[in-house]
């Protein structure tokens, strides 16, 4: 075995780094010995990721040394530190699932022989390797077959493989059984036996124990602890990683608690609660009117347990029970009509809809009964949001002002008045106070006790030791997805909730071993010690606290200023404003300098040029506003038209005119419709991507078009049928009032409609859309169904112009104008933002740019490369 060098391997000291004037680290420092194996913990936001990522090259530090084998170490990407001796093995695999086992082993350093890939050692080597992982597969094979458990070993395997001289593993078990483990530790131990340093990453306390010898605890982007690990019980380090003295006593914003639960009946009952490898064996309970706390360090399994009673994860086994019934919510949405609410971990991940305001935001959940048929009543919905802003103090310009714009804090109250505005009975809130100032901490704090002081049962799920302590009735403490120990009033201490953190079953059993029930004070069963004993507190003092105002779900007048929301800077003026600008300016150009512009006969000209587009720009924003794409709207333009002269021809059937006439306008339409409803049914049943689901289409779609006419073009004289494209009442054409009304009903239904809501909710923020009861399937479905029903519209207008319909040429090119229209008119490719009426100007942006150019002598070609500049300059505004 090789002898420690004195010098250590790793020196990090004073290690300083800001995220927008926000400290990350505030001094860090870190020291590995050569052959060390060092364990690196602390909880959620502790700075452990960040100073790996400065170490790694990810991030530049703002300040601070690192040493690497004593000697100055400056990388600029994590493959640089790679190849200067340090191998880095992420939570979240970062293969490439669809290479083989050796490809994604050797990738970026593969062997070659005589200029080609040498398979044979390549293979050779990899079945080696992973054989030291006692991991026997055929190598050959794409990564994908195989279970999360086994490409993480691979991974390991390839951190490994570099024979660097620190590797660093992040939460490498998290994927793996107990075997896996067994073998990992074994490899580590060979590491660590070769000379090898492995800084070692867990939030399992146990498992340090077994391979680490020295370990650093860090809290709040600082190092508080650096020593062995010998010397440290698991008591110590949690108690560090917390940051909280058993004997301190620091003071919340909350009530004095009392004893809820004597003699109520659970509002909701968990039991042996299990949910993937998170959760093993939880139980929980709570009554109306009752704060509970659920205690835990991060990766407990407390958020799983949490999401799971609101119906965002499935469970595995076990038994819920919500108001004495069986409860198992398929969804939020189920959760959410039982009367659940829920406040997640992250605002900003799964909570916030970042483009929508404070209005939208708070009554997102709420629209279903805010709506007729439908359409939002904004009188109600404006009254229960300013009564919400009043009664929560959220210090913001106005409801219309986006809730981005808002502090951590006021956000925090924004999600909370989501749920209350429905008048939950239990509301779950994980993390309340994360992330937000002490001024508006005990703030929510206090509403938190006045809510249960009206009858609200509270789930609370919290990092900060004194939060659970000073706020809760009863305490549930997970331990590695268990539950571990329950304390009621009395007995609710940090020293007992640490103790149980630390080591679940042995704070058990020193605790009292007496428990009352129902009044009646009994041994303690200690076959019940795991997961969890009662303990119920005989103080019977009532809490003493606020209710908070009925009047807050009631509407009623309240002067919150609804006067639109300053634009912050010229820069987010032009982007706003940029394409009426453009519009107006190539309008006056065209007045000054083209001739005959202003004339009937040229408006006429680029009026019917866009029509088509817009049309189906409609459909395309809309389905952009969720996130996605429509690849397919011109093939299926060509099935619409396609289908309409079968119709009207009774080539199908024979039909009074009349009747065949008006089937031909409405068949096909559908049908394309259905198509586009396919579209989405991919989308959200499979989880394919919108660009390859609608790539199905945009190929197929077109050859079922040249099928159902034999490749023929099909003439025809139909004058009831072209009136759709070469009808002008009153001199004005008829697919461009077509155009308008749909743009006019698209618009309205954004604005007015609850489906205008959900679809923009569900592209701004899809997780938090589905968390606050959004049915997020439906609404992408919908939104590829309109797409469809725009195509289907547009071919028929089409071939409605031409006297015939060749499917061949019907759309062609189509779904490239109707992205560009609504690029150009402002709606982001990342969703969360559209408008119709932008894309209706931007369509007309890019022909009047064509059309200025091509009549100032300008080549067709010259004006195709000028309208694809315009798109880069559109796209590059949105940024």
């Amino acid at each position: 075995m090789p002898v420690k060098s004195a010098a250590p391997l790793l020196q990090m000291n004073g290690i300083i780094k800001h995220f927008n004037g926000v400290p990350a680290l505030s001094g860090a420092t870190l020291t590995v010995g050569t052959g060390e194996v060092h364990a690196l913990i602390g909880q959620n936001g502790a700075g452990k990721s960040t100073l790996i990522k400065v170490l790694t090259g990810y991030h530049t530090r703002d300040a601070g040394e690192i040493l690497f084998h004593g000697k100055p170490f400056e990388v600029d990407s994590p493959h640089a530190a790679q190849a200067n001796g340090i191998s880095t093995i992420y939570q979240e695999i970062n293969l490439i699932p669809y290479r083989s086992v050796t490809e994604n082993i050797f990738l970026g350093r593969e062997y070659r022989r005589f200029g080609f890939l040498d398979w044979r050692r390549m293979t050779s080597e990899a079945q080696e390797l992973l054989l030291r992982f006692n991991l026997k597969i055929d190598v050959r094979q794409p990564l994908s077959r195989y279970s999360t458990a086994i490409q993480q070993m691979v991974a390991i395997a390839r951190a490994v493989s570099f024979r660097a001289k620190l590797v660093i593993m992040d939460e490498p078990t998290s994927s793996l059984d107990d075997h896996e483990v067994a073998v990992l530790f074994a490899v580590i131990r060979q590491l660590k036996t070769s000379g090898v340093s492995v800084l070692f990453v867990s939030h399992k306390l146990d498992e340090l124990y077994v391979v680490c010898e020295r370990v650093t605890v860090m809290r709040d982007g600082r190092t508080v602890q650096a020593g062995s690990l010998a010397e440290l019980s698991k008591l110590d380090l949690v108690t560090m990683m917390l940051g909280r003295a058993l004997d301190s006593n620091v003071q919340t914003g909350f009530a004095t608690t009392g004893n809820a639960a004597d003699g109520n009946v659970a509002l909701l009952r968990v039991q042996n609660l299990s949910v993937g490898r998170r959760v093993a064996n939880a139980s929980v309970e709570l009554c109306s009117g009752e704060i509970v706390g659920l205690a835990g360090l991060l990766g407990s399994g407390r958020s799983e347990v949490a999401r799971t009673i609101f119906g965002a994860e499935r469970a595995d086994s076990g038994k819920m029970e919500y108001k004495g019934a069986t409860f198992s919510p398929r969804s939020p949405a189920t959760a959410i009509a039982a009367g659940i609410g829920f406040c997640s971990e992250d605002r900003k991940v799964d909570g916030i809809v970042p483009e929508m305001s404070v209005r939208e935001n708070l009554t997102l959940a709420l629209l279903p009964q805010l709506s007729r048929a439908g359409v939002v009543n904004e009188d109600k919905q404006n009254l229960i949001v300013d009564n919400f802003i009043k009664t929560l103090g959220i210090k913001c310009s106005g409801a219309e002002q986006p809730i981005r714009e808002l502090s951590g804090g006021n956000q925090q109250k924004v999600l909370l008045g989501r749920w209350l505005c429905l008048d939950p009975s239990l509301l779950i809130l994980d993390e309340p106070t994360r992330g937000i100032d002490v001024g508006a901490k005990r703030e929510i704090q206090n509403l938190i006790s006045k809510l249960a002081g009206e009858g609200l049962g509270v789930l609370m799920i919290s990092s900060e030791i004194e939060e659970i302590v000073e706020g809760s009735d009863r305490v549930f403490v997970l331990r590695e997805g268990r539950t571990v120990a329950e304390y009621h009033n009395s007995q609710i201490s940090a020293e007992a909730i640490i103790a149980a953190m630390a080591d679940g079953i042995s704070a058990l059993r020193q605790m009292p071993p007496l428990v009352e029930t129902n009044g009646e004070t009994r041994p303690v069963d200690e076959r019940k010690l795991d997961p969890g004993v009662s303990a119920s507190s005989t103080d019977e003092t009532s809490r003493g606290v606020t209710k908070l105002p009925k009047e807050a779900t009631q509407p009623k007048e309240a002067a919150v200023s609804r006067k639109p929301v300053k634009l912050k800077s010229w820069s987010e003026k032009l982007q706003r404003q940029g394409i009426f600008i453009a519009l107006l300016a190539l309008l006056a150009f065209n007045v000054f300098f083209t001739p005959h512009f202003v004339s009937w006969q040229t408006f006429n000209v680029n009026l019917t040029q866009v029509c088509n587009i817009v049309i189906v720009g409609v459909g395309m924003t809309l389905v952009i506003g969720t996130g996605g794409i429509d690849l397919s709207v011109g093939s299926l333009m060509a099935i619409s038209g396609a289908l309409a002269p079968i119709i009207f021809q009774n080539k199908i059937a024979t039909l009074p005119p009349g009747l065949g006439i008006g089937l031909a306008f409405v068949i096909p339409v559908l049908v394309a419709g259905a198509f586009g409803w396919f579209n989405g049914f991919l989308i959200t049943r499979f989880r394919i991507q919108p660009i390859v689901a609608t790539l199905v289409l945009f190929i197929a779609g077109r050859g079922l078009a040249q099928v159902s006419t034999n490749g023929n073009l099909q003439t025809f004289t139909a004058p009831a049928f072209q009136v759709i494209g070469l009808g002008r009442p009153f001199g004005i054409p008829v697919q461009a009032l077509i155009m308008f009304i749909i743009v006019a009903v698209a618009a309205w239904a954004l604005r007015f409609t609850v489906f205008g809501r959900e679809l923009l909710a569900t592209g701004g923020n899809e997780e938090a859309a589905r968390l606050a009861g959004v049915p997020i399937n439906k609404v992408k479905r919908a939104v590829y169904t309109i797409s469809g029903l725009c195509a289907g519209v547009a071919g028929l207008i089409v071939i409605a112009i031409n006297s015939s319909s060749d499917a061949n040429l019907v759309g062609l090119g189509m779904e490239l104008d109707a992205i560009a229209a609504t690029a150009v008119g402002g709606t982001p490719f990342l969703g969360g933002r559209a408008s119709v009426i932008g894309t209706l100007v931007g369509a007309f942006i890019i022909q009047l740019v064509r059309y200025t150019l091509l009549a100032n002598g300008v080549p067709d070609a010259a004006a195709l490369v000028v309208k694809a500049a315009i798109i880069i300059a559109a796209v590059f505004m949105q940024v």
